[in-house]
């Protein structure tokens, strides 16, 4: 994959904001001599999740921002990551006027992950076995008071419903999508079904399948 923001003037614009223009001119000094994690620049930029780069589109029927091209991801806390993966995010208000994020990245056909927050709860699913399990063995929801940060474990079907609902809504793509899982993935514990994981092939998450005797146009980009 290709660098998280390729666009160096536009990156250290970006940081400036984050982490003034002294941190940041000291991140280009040394980023001059050698690669230097976007993570190192300084204290700001440590989050769970850093995205440094997606074109992103408003969509006035569904009310909500969405991306149409793919997420630069450049770390995860204080792992560097620097990559430009595919996926799909939508910035939205639900009923209740609270923000909600849908973020889906997925860096191989087998490997993905699916992040929902809203009203300060944080509900995630992967194709990571050992991932799930520590969610699912972590999470506070029966412990949590009301009003407090609560993370908890998904499922496939929630994964797949908001992956659908955005190639509908905002692609035109009416077509399910081949989510797949590793082969070796327990599905006993996890649940989900065992249909389509076959393993690493090209994909592209945003297109149609092509029909054996009919091509249909490539909706995504």
């Amino acid at each position: 994959p290709g660098e998280a923001e390729p666009d160096k003037t536009a990156l250290l614009y970006k940081i400036a904001e984050i982490i003034g223009e002294k941190n940041t001119a000291l991140y280009e000094e040394a980023s001059v001599q050698d690669y230097v994690p976007l993570v190192a620049a300084g204290q700001g930029l440590f989050r769970t999740l850093l995205i440094s780069n997606v074109d992103l589109k408003w969509n006035d029927i569904d009310k909500a921002w969405y991306n149409t091209s793919k997420i630069g991801l450049s770390g995860i806390r204080a792992y560097d990551l620097n990559a430009a993966v595919d996926g799909f995010l939508e910035i939205r208000k639900n009923q209740e006027g609270d923000e909600t994020i849908n973020l889906f990245i997925q860096l191989g056909t087998d490997t993905w992950y699916y992040f929902n927050y809203e009203a300060n709860r944080l509900l995630t699913f992967s194709s990571n076995e050992t991932y799930n399990g520590i969610i699912k063995e972590k999470t506070n929801v029966n412990k949590a008071k009301i009003g407090e940060y609560i993370f908890v474990d998904g499922t496939i079907d929630e994964t797949l419903d908001f992956i659908n609902r955005f190639r509908s809504n905002y692609l035109g793509i009416q077509e399910p999508y081949d989510l797949q899982m590793p082969a070796n993935y327990n599905f006993d514990t996890f649940g989900g079904s065992e249909d389509g994981a076959e393993g690493d092939e090209e994909f592209d998450p945003f297109a149609v399948e092509e029909d054996d005797d009919e091509e249909e146009d490539d909706d995504g980009f």
